[in-house]
């Protein structure tokens, strides 16, 4: 979805979440898997996923060939031959960090910034000053969210998700829950930590993102397929969007790409990376796009719409 007001194009830091859901297809398996979870979460109040993740990880392995096919199509554009192993390996992965997403998602207000900071190793470095945060519909980029709100002071951020007001007396209600309204009370409480005032709606984001910025803030824009300035992605065409660009030529403030990482073996099960400023032009943007999914390709929401993609013709 693609709001325009006037010169600068705008898009919502949600806008994947109405992705593909196995447990809509596997209703028997999407209950047992909600079950489990919310006898998890009674017993620790820190946010649980590995468990349920497998057997998500399991029912849309099994479950979808047509995701096998874009499987292959994803390792072969990464550069690997897409051999046999190397296919399965990378639907699994991918198939877990999206389960993994799911199961957080119902518990996002356990994402604390303490919990970020523990669980999610910092870069080697961050931008000094405000900047113009980009990245990809990642699963699991609300830890990102949370590890840089850790980092930097007044943060802030695109989004078409509109948290319930603090005041809201429905936001005392902190037992845990597997329905919409629990995770509309989870992801609101969630903004509020990580965002403040700062989770800005499409409406008032170019006003209020240029403030922000140029009071030294930073803001979190995703901006792979939403946008209207085509570029090449892996051989497919996709479009960026143009808010970046405005940002950046009216604050002066870079455009940094930022990714949430997995990692396996090591103390934190999550990187956060940050890279070099981009150009402020439609190919910077797409060098962006592209450096963020070679980081973390099993992590990317994206690929099914990228396989669907037209080839890029120049």
């Amino acid at each position: 979805m693609a709001i325009t007001n006037g010169a600068v194009e705008l898009h919502g830091v949600d806008a994947f979440n109405r992705s593909y859901r196995w447990e809509d297809r596997h209703r028997m398996l999407g209950r047992l898997v909600s079950a489990g979870l919310s006898v998890q979460s009674r017993l620790s109040s820190a946010p649980r996923y590995s468990e349920v993740a497998t057997l998500g990880a399991l029912a849309g392995l099994v479950g979808s060939a047509r995701n096998r096919e874009v499987a292959v199509a994803a390792v072969r554009a990464l550069g690997p031959t897409p051999t046999m192993a190397a296919t399965w390996r990378f639907a699994w992965r991918w198939w877990f960090q999206r389960s993994a997403g799911g199961v957080l998602d119902y518990q996002a207000d356990r994402v604390t910034l303490a919990w970020a900071e523990q669980h999610v190793a910092a870069p080697a470095s961050v931008p000094s000053g405000g900047c113009i945060l980009v990245s990809v519909h990642n699963f699991n980029q609300r830890l990102a969210f949370a590890r840089l709100g850790t980092l930097f002071a007044d943060l802030g951020g695109v989004g078409l998700f509109e948290p319930l007001p603090e005041g809201d007396p429905s936001l005392t209600q902190t037992s845990f829950g597997a329905d919409a309204a629990a995770q509309v009370r989870a992801r609101s409480r969630f903004c509020h930590e990580v965002f403040g005032p700062r989770l800005l709606t499409p409406r008032w984001a170019p006003r209020r993102g240029l403030e922000l910025l140029r009071s030294g803030g930073s803001l979190i824009v995703l901006i792979d397929f939403f946008g209207r300035e085509p570029v090449n992605v892996l051989g497919k065409r996709m479009q960026v969007p143009s808010g970046p660009l405005w940002w950046a030529a009216q604050s002066g403030r870079p455009i940094v790409p930022f990714a949430i990482l997995p990692t396996r073996g090591e103390p934190q099960p999550w990187q956060l990376w940050c890279g070099e400023p981009v150009d402020a032009t439609p190919s910077g943007l797409a060098s962006a796009v592209e450096e963020c999914i070679r980081r973390a390709p099993t992590a990317w929401a994206g690929w099914p719409a990228w396989y669907a993609a037209p080839d890029y013709a120049g």
